[in-house]
């Protein structure tokens, strides 16, 4: 059996701290390069809509089992609908926890994957995403899930590992 595919774009806005955000894909990248698949895409990160364009331009000719975004830092969805639109392939967004130190978030990424999230629902586009730290070997675990068992879900019932119960299994639970 071939080894999988997966495409990654780091998408990030300089406005954010971006040696931080640097460090952060980086580790991202060191904890992907420990699965047992073919990782392929920018590993540099994607600040606009034309790097963006470039790196999907190389991505759309590739045989993907799925197309990781790396939501480094908040953007807009326009570069998450420019990948689902350009690459057809399962696609998992993937967030990082960052700690609340009483001033400005350092990248605000889970709130790029909620605008992502909900751009891709509306062009009705299953998708996955999981919010974990990007050296936390559990995020192997869960994208090692999705290709197993990529998402096909309705949008509004996507699944998502951020280390806690989903809202379902949480009620089932409680009974």
């Amino acid at each position: 059996m071939a080894r999988p595919r997966i495409g990654v774009l780091p998408l990030a806005r300089p406005t954010f701290d971006v040696p931080f955000a640097e460090a952060t894909a980086e580790a991202a990248f060191a904890t992907l390069d420990r699965l047992d698949a073919e990782i392929v895409g920018a590993r540099d990160l994607l600040f606009d809509p034309a790097a963006t364009e470039s790196a999907l331009s190389v991505l759309a000719g590739e045989r993907l089992d799925l197309l990781l975004v790396l939501q480094v830092t908040f953007t807009d969805a326009g570069m998450a609908e420019a990948a689902a639109r350009a690459v057809d392939a399962p696609i998992v967004l993937w967030a990082f926890p960052e700690s609340r130190s009483g001033g400005r978030l350092r990248l605000n990424s889970l709130c790029g994957i909620n605008l992502a999230a909900h751009a891709l629902g509306i062009l009705g586009r299953a998708y996955g995403w999981l919010l974990r730290a990007a050296d936390d070997t559990a995020a192997l675990e869960a994208i090692r899930r999705y290709l197993e068992a990529p998402p096909t879900t309705a949008p509004s019932r996507a699944r998502h590992d951020d280390g806690e119960p989903s809202p379902a299994a949480r009620t089932a639970a409680a009974g």
